[in-house]
C-alpha cells in the first residue's frame, strides 16, 4: 500500500513537552500518523481521518491539534483532532474530535491552523462567515474555549505574533489585514 503524506511536523526541538525525542506527525490522505524516525522509521500510532488532500497540525504542551478542511458528508469525521502525545514513545491516542457551535456557526472544518501562547487560532472556517479567524484559549488542552473571532474577510492563511494577527486574505477583500487581538474579545469584528 503507497502512503501520500501531506506533511511532516517534526517533533522533538522544544516545540512541545515530549516523553520521547525524534518523533513525528505525518499528514496523510486517510488520517495522521504519528512515527519514531530515531533509527528508521516506525509508526508508532495512526489516527484515521477524512480522506482528504489538506491537513495540518499544531502542538500546544503535549498535545497535537490536526485540521482538515474536508467538506465531506461524514460529520462524524469533521473537526479539531486533539491528540494526547504523552504516552511517547510507545503510542498516541485521540482525545476527541473537537467542533463547536454557536448560533448557526461551526468549526466542522477549516483552512489552517495556528498556535501561539496558549491560543488556538482557526482560520478560514467554511461554516464561519465570512471565514476569517475562530479564537480559543487552550488553559485546558483537551477543552479548548472559544474567546473570540476576527471576521473582516475570508482568511486563508495567518500568523499571530504577541498580540498582533497577520492575516492574508482572498476574495471577496484580498489582502493583508493587520489586528491588535490583545483582548481576543473581537465579537464586532
Amino acid at each position: 500500500m503507497e502512503v501520500q503524506i501531506l506533511f511532516i511536523v517534526v517533533v522533538g526541538d522544544g516545540q512541545i513537552l515530549l516523553m520521547a525525542e525524534n518523533m513525528a506527525l505525518v499528514g496523510c490522505i486517510g488520517g495522521t500518523s504519528i512515527v519514531d524516525v530515531t533509527d528508521s522509521v516506525r509508526e508508532v500510532s495512526f489516527i484515521p481521518g477524512p480522506s482528504v488532500g489538506w491537513r495540518e497540525a499544531k502542538t500546544w504542551s503535549h498535545y497535537a491539534y490536526v485540521v482538515t478542511e474536508s467538506n465531506g458528508s461524514d460529520d462524524s469525521l469533521q473537526g479539531v483532532y486533539i491528540i494526547d502525545l504523552s504516552p511517547l514513545p510507545d503510542s498516541a491516542v485521540l482525545v476527541k474530535r473537537y467542533v463547536y457551535y454557536i448560533g448557526g456557526n461551526d468549526t466542522k472544518y477549516f483552512h489552517e491552523i495556528a498556535i501561539t501562547d496558549g491560543y488556538m487560532y482557526l482560520i478560514g472556517c467554511a461554516d464561519w462567515s465570512p471565514g476569517g479567524v475562530v479564537m480559543f484559549s487552550l488553559a485546558d488542552p483537551e477543552n479548548p474555549v472559544y474567546v473570540g473571532q476576527y471576521q473582516p474577510s475570508y482568511i486563508h492563511d495567518a500568523f499571530v505574533r504577541n498580540d498582533t494577527l497577520f492575516g492574508a486574505a482572498i476574495n471577496p477583500n484580498g489582502g493583508i489585514f493587520i489586528a491588535d487581538i490583545h483582548e481576543r474579545a473581537l465579537e464586532s469584528h
